[in-house]
């Protein structure tokens, strides 16, 4: 298979290669970075730190707890769930040995973390896709015909028998989402390049922090004397302090002797400014990865009153992209046009299911609106229909405004014609019939608006 050479050589270290675990390596695609002493960071693995696993694992557990649903457009442009298609049941349990949020969980973790993801497909006697195979991102990665310019894939597996596909695949044989593509249209590249630095300051301090409270790094105080000690005498000072006041003994009460006098060493305003710094490098990560702060625990900027507004921001700026990202790779995968039938995943249901009161109003508010049926509403909420519930429903006062004036004449005209007959000449009934035809348009007017006025606010 010489004529399938691979986008980068192995010495250039393609970017979907590169594990979440960052080295020197990173840096070796900058021309200078043995200039810019850019390898300071080979020591940092930028992959665990709290904030870089919180935002993997917050858009990786969002996308996994969608389902993914079959649509179809009929034509008169309203759609329809597609529930026995191949695509319904592949994306429902795509292998064996894994659930669909099993599956989506490890292909989100690898694009968040390597900047791409593989999948292999296998197929059934018609040729449809059968089943889906996640592969590690790291033994995988794509590779051109120059004569062709066809697209295949060289692939590997875990080692262990779980799953081998052929050592070569065509790009149909693959599922490969990708993001970043900076250098090449097939290599993605995962948001940690971005945020090196600041993840490795982030675990700098994290390491410091630990040290500190693990090893007692800088001692709370110090013990001095005016006269001179031996080390002898030092060392079993020393021992005697920490022996009541460390460990199971901590709190106890020391006794001072010999003019020994403890003084307090408090925190600098550089090592107050520590907390400062790892907010700043947390801040960083939640920017490359567009998710809020407050999801990452801090609350500082959030209320009672915008946390709702936060999270919509979050689904529609950050989870909205990788949504819809994924459904074209589907789309593509299924040989769907995404127009009159498409893949598309249930955010609705999905990030409604545990607002109640969110998911009621809308609903209401749809079918209130004439939008959709009582039925339909139902199904939603899994609830069986009723009768008459498959027709949509508009309140009989809303009325197109152009007609409101012709409506209003009719029913003054209907009504004057239902005026009863005047009294015989010379008959005086007692009352006043100058203004009859002021009240009879008053009269016309008011029974308009009693009937567009629902009953129970009359």
């Amino acid at each position: 298979m010489n004529w399938l050479p691979a986008i980068f050589r192995r010495d250039s270290v393609p970017s979907q290669q590169r594990s979440y675990s960052f080295s020197t390596e990173v840096f070796k695609s900058d021309p200078g970075w043995f200039q810019k002493a850019l390898d300071n960071t080979n020591t940092a693995d930028v992959g665990v730190n709290t904030a870089v696993y919180g935002c993997v694992n917050i858009l990786s557990q969002e996308v996994a707890s969608l389902a993914v649903h079959h649509w179809k457009l009929d034509d008169k442009g309203s759609r329809s769930l597609v529930k026995n298609s191949q695509a319904t049941r592949v994306l429902r349990k795509p292998n064996p040995y894994q659930t669909r949020s099993d599956f989506w969980l490890y292909m989100m973790r690898s694009l968040l973390f390597n900047g791409t993801a593989f999948a292999s497909v296998t197929r059934n006697g018609r040729t449809e896709v059968a089943e889906m195979h996640p592969l590690p991102p790291r033994s995988c990665s794509p590779m051109v015909n120059p004569e062709t310019g066809d697209v295949f894939y060289s692939m590997g597996d875990f080692g262990d028998g779980l799953f081998r596909p052929d050592r070569v695949l065509p790009a149909s044989e693959v599922f490969n989402p990708r993001i970043n593509c900076n250098k090449h249209p097939l290599v993605g590249e995962t948001p940690i390049a971005a945020v090196v630095y600041a993840g490795a300051t982030g675990n700098s301090i994290q390491r410091s922090i630990a040290r500190f409270f693990g090893n007692m790094a800088r001692p709370s105080g110090v013990l001095t004397t005016p006269k001179p000690l031996t080390k002898k005498q030092i060392d079993e000072l020393r021992d005697q302090w920490a022996a009541v006041s460390q460990g199971a003994a901590m709190g106890q009460t020391p006794v001072l002797h010999s003019d020994l006098k403890w003084e307090q060493i408090t925190m600098s305003a550089t090592d107050a400014e520590v907390i400062a710094s790892y907010n700043l490098a947390v801040s960083d990560i939640a920017m490359a990865y567009r998710v809020p702060l407050f999801m990452l625990g801090d609350l500082s900027k959030a209320t009672f009153r915008n946390v709702e507004t936060l999270m919509r921001l979050f689904y529609t700026s950050s989870l909205r992209f990788y949504l819809e990202h994924l459904e074209n790779a589907l789309n593509q995968l299924f040989q769907l046009d995404g127009e009159n039938e498409y893949l598309e995943f249930d955010i609705e249901s999905g990030l409604l299911r545990g607002d109640l009161e969110s998911r009621m109003t809308a609903l209401s508010k749809g079918v209130q609106g004439g939008v959709i049926t009582p039925n339909e509403a139902r199904r939603r909420e899994e609830l069986p229909p009723v009768e008459g519930g498959d027709e949509a429903f508009l309140q009989r006062q809303m009325v197109p405004i152009s007609l409101i004036t012709q409506i209003i004449e009719n029913e003054a005209k209907r009504l004057t014609q239902q005026q009863p007959a005047a009294a015989p000449a010379g008959e005086d009934d007692g009352e006043d019939d100058t203004d009859e035809e002021g009240e009879g348009e008053e009269d016309a007017q008011r029974s308009y608006f009693d009937y567009i006025t629902p009953k129970g606010l009359q």
